[in-house]
């Protein structure tokens, strides 16, 4: 029985029946009511576009579910996290209100709201309706040689065509009592992180009092991490020339990884890269069909670049999550039964990998990670002055000496 197939299935039905519960991620947080009043329980952190379409709120983890929309309350908010408010925005032309995620609240609000195309950031000075922050690179001919254009408050005479970004224009009214800030305008992307930061500036210059800024998102959340982490890689070997099978013998793996959040995807998707360094040595003997004894050797180093897509089923102090994702390895040194003449191929075919896994928070940047991971790859047999790839040895052999290696692998990290 194939054992690794069979295990790869526990692995897909264990994460789809997680995952349809993925939906009910309930935390604490509190409601503000359209009366000003305030609620405090346990909200639902859903996924992707979805907590700005409805709030679902329970008072305690047995309560039944409330479910608030756009128009029945002012805001929502999770403790030490996210935070919702009402507003209205334009979709396909009509007006519509909806949950927009709040970057900055004060004496300027910055509201982040990813459905719409090309606006997917608006800003609301006090007492000011909310404006939309359009990302659209627009391009101005002049009618003739010395045109007048305005930009940064100034005119400039052009001759040739400029491109101008309205985002960029609309900042430049909303902060025009601050020439210093004006002037940096020109370096603004069209990101969280720095329109963030350009606010805060503006508000540092003008503003005085301690309601200058009421909250600021977290950026740090979604921040990119690093990790070590080492385990034990339960090993099998088939042999497909001769359709044996080895037994399962173990390695002990040693890496790093680098995991970077998708927050613009989806705040629970991030992916990572990891190094992996491996060493196997196995040796077993087997009995042919006339009763002959003969021994099968292998030892390599191999250097593993997994590429993979993490989610994250549930958010908390324990958060687990699936993976899936495929190694590219390369085999640096190998022998075969002792001898100099044979090796395996430096280059490996297939390499797909799922994994599950639990990330256990010991401090706020420090996680503790145990992970679970099957995996698959083939490789070939060749002689040592073989330089061909993978598929022209399979084009060009009759009986290619190939072997598929299948991996259950269990791990311990700390990620940083």
């Amino acid at each position: 029985m194939n054992h690794f197939l069979k295990a790869l299935f526990l692995v897909v039905i264990i994460s789809l029946s997680i995952g349809a519960k993925a939906q009910l991620n309930y935390r604490k947080g509190y409601v503000i009511t359209n009366s000003n009043d305030t609620l405090y329980g346990r909200i639902n952190n859903n996924i992707g576009n979805r907590n700005s379409r409805v709030c679902l709120f329970k008072e305690t983890k047995g309560s039944r579910v409330i479910k608030f929309y756009p128009d029945e309350i002012k805001a929502y908010r999770f403790i030490n996290d996210k935070y919702y408010a009402t507003k209205e925005v334009f979709i396909k032309g009509e007006s519509r209100k909806v949950f927009v995620d709040v970057l900055l609240e004060g004496k300027i609000n910055l509201y982040h709201y990813r459905k719409t195309e090309n606006m997917t950031y608006y800003i609301e000075k006090k007492d000011s309706d909310m404006t939309g922050l359009l990302y659209k690179e627009i391009t101005i001919t002049p009618k003739t040689p010395k045109s007048e254009i305005l930009k940064n408050n100034l005119i400039y005479y052009h001759e040739y065509d400029v491109h101008y970004e309205p985002y960029k224009h609309i900042l430049l009214s909303v902060f025009r009592d601050c020439e210093k800030i004006t002037n940096k305008i020109v370096e603004v992307d069209y990101s969280q992180k720095s329109l963030i930061k350009i606010t805060k500036e503006y508000l540092k210059e003008v503003c005085t009092g301690n309601d200058c800024i009421n909250y600021e998102r977290d950026l740090n959340m979604y921040r990119p991490t690093v990790g070590l982490f080492s385990g034990i890689r339960l090993n099998e070997i088939s042999f497909l020339a001769s359709n044996t099978q080895s037994n399962q013998f173990t390695s002990l793996p040693v890496g790093i990884f680098f995991n970077f959040p998708i927050p613009l995807l989806n705040d629970r998707l991030s992916f990572q890269f990891e190094l992996i360094s491996n060493s196997i040595n196995y040796t077993q003997e087997f009995v042919d069909a006339q009763n002959f004894t003969y021994s099968k050797k292998i030892t390599s180093n191999t250097i593993g670049l997994p590429l993979l897509f993490k989610y994250k089923i549930a958010e908390g102090r324990v958060s687990p999550f699936v993976s899936v994702g495929k190694e590219i390895a390369f085999v640096y040194h190998s022998k075969i039964n002792e001898s100099k003449d044979t090796r395996l191929l430096p280059t490996q075919k297939g390499g797909w990998l799922g994994e599950i896994g639990v990330n256990y928070k010991l401090t706020p940047k420090l996680s503790l990670i145990s992970t679970i991971r099957f995996q698959s790859n083939r490789n070939l047999i060749v002689g040592n002055e073989e330089h061909a790839s993978y598929n022209s040895i399979l084009r060009k052999s009759k009986n290619p000496d190939e072997l598929k290696t299948k991996y259950s692998t269990f791990s311990l990290g700390l990620q940083f």
